[in-house]
């Protein structure tokens, strides 16, 4: 996810993770410092934030869960924890280059 959140610039990509599993503020903070998660990070409390978006019931929530918004806030793709990571950097650089041939 770091090599992902720095590999486009932030007007082309940018990743945010969401965190809803540590109850501790203090060791949320520690892990992120400890694996230099040095991009936007956001405690999901109670999935709030997953449960927005129409995609899946509380009982099948899996993680991780990557959900690729365009900037519209639409959701164009979601990648479940069981999916390889290698496959979802291949969809996203795809998407995000062909979205860059698509502007005006």
């Amino acid at each position: 996810m770091r090599e992902l959140a720095h590999y486009f610039p932030p007007t082309q990509l940018t990743v945010i993770s969401l965190d809803e599993e540590t109850s501790d503020d203090a060791v949320w903070r520690r892990f992120i410092a400890e694996h230099k998660m040095d991009w936007p990070q956001v405690r999901d409390k109670g999935s709030e934030t997953y449960f927005r978006f129409p995609l899946s019931a509380a009982p099948d929530l899996s993680l991780p869960r990557y959900v690729f918004l365009d900037r519209g806030n639409a959701v164009l793709h979601v990648y479940s924890g069981t999916d390889r990571l290698g496959l979802v950097v291949g969809q996203i650089v795809k998407t995000v280059d062909q979205a860059k041939t698509d502007l005006p």
